[in-house]
């Protein structure tokens, strides 16, 4: 007879004879492997919804200018320095050759935004004409905000989409309209397309959707009045040039900073490494937890069969006697092994699909994703689970002296 088919038939009449202690070792696997399922499932998720935050926000080729802790040999200088302000973003648009785009907001956090009776709330950015191709914004109407809006301080704004869906009733025009942001009128020369980018069910791109754009100097001059700027980002010209843009940028700002170090020039390299290694410790973590799930589940597994080993010795030695050999008994008790493993995991696998759609509707905000590999995963998972935990008791099983096992009653 084939030892694989006669193992697994020998697994589930023994399922049978001891239902009970078989349920037992199949929920272990079960869990192992339903845990496994689920985590992947909320770790690709989370990583689906940065990788593309990340590309939005403009990839490879952006570089920034950001606040960093003064050097103690420079603490009493801290008073020179104005911190980033538009005169940095206007120091490298004269001055700089290895960059472009080079975009100064001010991030007015979330506003009230009304047009007549009707009012929502929408995150409000100051910002000039480049971030429109650093962020490549696309118009849906109209066009975005200009350099001679920043001069001349208009009172403009482009919506996003969901905001003017939002604020104005369907069908009725938006270009020109007039809206009230906090108590400051502005009116509409722009609405962004729809973005919209699926991530484990969740829009990754949601915000670009809720965000009015604003020419910076009217949100310096109305909102904070203060010529710092929040974040100071840009685009390097070429990938290739990266490194000698960023020296580039370094040696424009500091003289505007009047040479303190209280900022430092960061690629999205960093980010993008500092994010993969993020990446490997959650794998690392996630994937140390289903493990231990699933080592549980091996010693359920090695328990029942060696459980099945003392209470079977006497058909052992009945099988030796009739010329059985040691890797038929082994073989038999591999495969039986398994073939319980594997109705663990095929449960398993069931139960994670089940809770993805349980943690879909408890985490609204980042719903985890259901991975068609975690899926085949996890029933090989249980499958390696049955292997490992059934070779002890196979060979005990296989070692047997059959005279012994004769004698057993």
């Amino acid at each position: 007879m084939n030892p694989v088919r006669e193992g697994m038939g020998q697994g589930f009449r023994e399922i049978r004879a001891t239902p009970f202690r078989a349920a037992l070792t199949i929920l272990a696997v079960a869990a192992g492997v339903a845990a496994l399922v689920a985590m992947l499932g909320v770790l690709e998720s989370m990583l689906g919804t940065m990788k593309t935050y990340n590309t939005a926000r403009g990839g490879l080729t952006k570089i920034a200018v950001i606040d960093q802790a003064i050097p103690a040999a420079q603490a009493h200088l801290k008073f020179l320095s104005p911190g980033r302000s538009l005169r940095d973003a206007e120091a490298l648009r004269r001055n700089a050759t290895l960059i472009r785009h080079v975009s100064p907001e001010v991030d007015l956090s979330w506003q009230p935004v009304a047009h007549g009776a009707d009012a929502d709330w929408a995150m409000i950015h100051g910002s000039t004409a480049a971030a429109g191709a650093l962020y490549d914004l696309e118009l849906a109407q109209g066009r975005f905000l200009s350099d001679l809006d920043c001069a001349q301080f208009s009172s403009v704004c482009v919506l996003g989409a969901e905001v003017a869906l939002q604020v104005l009733p369907p069908g009725q025009p938006v270009l020109g309209e007039r809206f009230r942001i906090g108590s400051q009128a502005f009116i509409v020369v722009g609405v962004l397309r729809r973005y919209e980018s699926r991530q484990a069910g969740r829009n990754a791109l949601w915000r670009r959707n809720w965000t009015v754009w604003i020419p910076l100097t009217t949100a310096q001059k109305r909102f904070t009045g203060s010529r710092h700027v929040d974040t100071l980002e840009m685009q390097v010209a070429d990938l290739a040039q990266l490194i000698p843009a960023m020296d580039e940028v370094e040696g424009i700002v500091r003289p505007m900073h009047r040479w303190v170090r209280d900022f430092k020039v960061e690629n999205q390299l960093a980010i993008l490494q500092d994010f993969g290694r993020q990446q490997q410790r959650l794998r690392a973590s996630l994937g140390g937890v289903a493990a231990l799930s699933l080592v549980i589940g091996g010693i359920g597994v090695m328990s029942v069969m060696l459980a099945g080993v003392n209470d079977r010795i006497r058909e052992i030695g009945v099988r030796k006697a009739l010329g059985a050999q040691q890797s038929d008994i082994f073989l038999q008790f591999l495969f039986e092994a398994v073939g319980v493993s594997l109705l663990g995991g095929l449960a398993g696998v069931v139960g994670g699909v089940g809770l993805i759609r349980l943690l879909a509707r408890l985490m609204v905000e980042q719903p985890p994703v259901l991975v068609p590999s975690a899926l085949c995963l996890g029933a090989a998972a249980s499958i390696a689970t049955g292997l490992l935990a059934g070779i002890y008791p196979a060979l005990r099983a296989a070692a047997l002296d059959p005279i012994d096992a004769l004698r057993t009653e």
